[in-house]
């Protein structure tokens, strides 16, 4: 029996070893961001060791750990039920049955400027599969994004220090509530049949790579329905948006089509990180700031993407 269990140990030290000779390898040749990239959340055992890619010291696996590139888990069971929120650079690299490698990409690494046109083709050609009909017919279609209900979306990545305006339909609102991925309140805030409340996202409590829920609690109804999701994002996804904003700043075109330009790549990044990143409540800003009659100036191809990328915003609104 002693042997057997010198046995597994021996092992455990063999794959651990391993693991770190290919952490070591890849050390060699990257500069890591200190910064983290993700959480652990939970589904590992009291067995469960973080090594650590700058000192390459271990520590015990916690609920809401801090993870960083290029971090690994270990545990002596598998670690398929291990559950991590990363950012959308980030992704988990199980490199054996008993370890995680936590790989990032940074999105200096991710030149996404020329997936643009084909992005645009793969819009037009979705609208029209959906309509069954010519992408002129379809994008005929009128849509009012003032009148769509809940602002800024079902779905909303925020940036760390902006302010938000939350709307909704309901005058009978008297608290605004906000749970987060284990349904616990973390923010409360009284409201007077208020229709709207802005607020900064600093005020609210949220962390990066956790997605919470907010809603509205109203009069005379039992519980509180917190339906919407939002997520804070973390600088990488900000950096990457402002540097290719200032690529579009730099083109010699209409201001009127550069606010469009900008318009289109919210909904490209978003759609591009789908699950993670969902920026179409800032392209909705966007819109919203355009008058139609304005239009008639510019191109056509600008006119015609004006008109997909409203309808683009709608299907994506009415998403549950």
């Amino acid at each position: 029996m002693k042997e057997k269990k010198s046995e597994n140990i021996s092992t455990k030290k063999g794959w651990r070893i391993v693991f770190l000779v290919i952490l070591m390898s890849w050390i060699t040749f990257n500069v890591f961001a200190k910064k983290p990239c993700g959480k652990l959340l939970g589904g590992f055992d009291e067995n469960c060791v973080v090594v650590r890619n700058e000192d390459q010291k271990e520590q015990k696996a916690v609920v809401m750990m801090d993870l960083y590139p290029y971090d690994l888990i270990i545990q002596q069971n598998s670690v398929q039920k291990i559950i991590l929120s990363l950012s959308p650079f980030a992704r988990r690299n199980e490199i054996h049955q008993n370890a995680i490698w936590i790989v990032y990409d940074p999105p200096e690494n991710k030149n996404q400027a020329p997936k643009f046109p084909s992005w645009l083709k793969n819009l037009k050609r979705a609208i029209r599969t959906k309509y069954f009909a010519v992408t002129k017919e379809a994008i005929d279609e009128k849509v009012d994004i003032t009148k769509m209900y809940p602002k800024p979306g079902r779905r909303a990545s925020l940036f760390p220090g902006e302010s938000i305006l939350f709307c909704w339909e309901s005058r009978l609102a008297k608290s605004f509530v906000v749970k987060d991925h284990n349904g616990s309140e973390v923010f409360r805030k009284k409201i007077n049949s208020e229709t709207s409340l802005e607020l900064n996202v600093k005020d609210i409590g949220i962390n990066p790579f956790l997605t919470y829920h907010w809603g509205i609690e109203v009069e005379g109804i039992v519980g509180i329905r917190t339906d919407y999701e939002i997520k804070l994002l973390d600088n990488d996804i900000m950096d990457m948006v402002g540097r290719n904003f200032g690529a579009i700043e730099k083109e010699k075109i209409n201001p009127l089509c550069m606010l469009l330009r900008k318009a289109a790549y919210l909904q490209f990044i978003s759609d591009n990180y789908r699950g993670n990143v969902d920026l179409y409540w800032k392209c909705g800003e966007m819109l919203i700031r355009i008058d139609p009659g304005e239009l008639a100036g510019i191109d056509k191809e600008y006119q015609d993407l004006y008109k997909l990328l409203l309808l683009n915003y709608k299907n994506n609104h009415e998403q549950k």
